[in-house]
């Protein structure tokens, strides 16, 4: 009788498996995000590959983030039309296009705020070791 093996704790141990191999992935998701978001190789904006030459940061109020040449320039007329120092030429430059940056930057401080908590910097010191 030694012999026969209990189905419950098969089951049960395929079961703990599974959900680990998910809790896995979910947290390597979670780390992709989270890397490809705050990666200084890339345009934190449309992604594109920023040479080391054009690494440049830029900031808005507590946040600072690589952005190309193109998106700073972008960049920079929102900055000065939020601050209400200029009005921009581009007839493009309305109330949706203030409203995508505003967006955008919301996305980045939410971003910024999610790394900087403890429940995160438990999940990457309990999942990184």
């Amino acid at each position: 009788m030694d012999n026969l093996l209990n189905i419950e704790d098969l089951l049960q141990t395929r079961r703990r498996r599974r959900e680990l191999e998910n809790k896995t992935r979910k947290v390597q998701a979670l780390r992709k995000l989270v890397q490809c978001t705050s990666c200084r190789l890339r345009c934190a904006m449309c992604g594109c590959r920023v040479d080391s030459g054009d690494m440049k940061t830029s900031g808005f109020e507590d946040l600072e983030f690589v952005l190309c040449e193109s998106c700073r320039t972008d960049f920079d007329d929102y900055k000065a039309a939020f601050e209400k120092k200029r009005v921009s030429e581009c007839f493009w430059h309305n109330k949706e296009w203030m409203a995508l940056w505003s967006s955008w930057i919301g996305y980045q401080r939410s971003i910024r705020g999610f790394i900087d908590s403890e429940e995160f910097k438990q999940l990457m010191n309990s999942f990184c070791r």
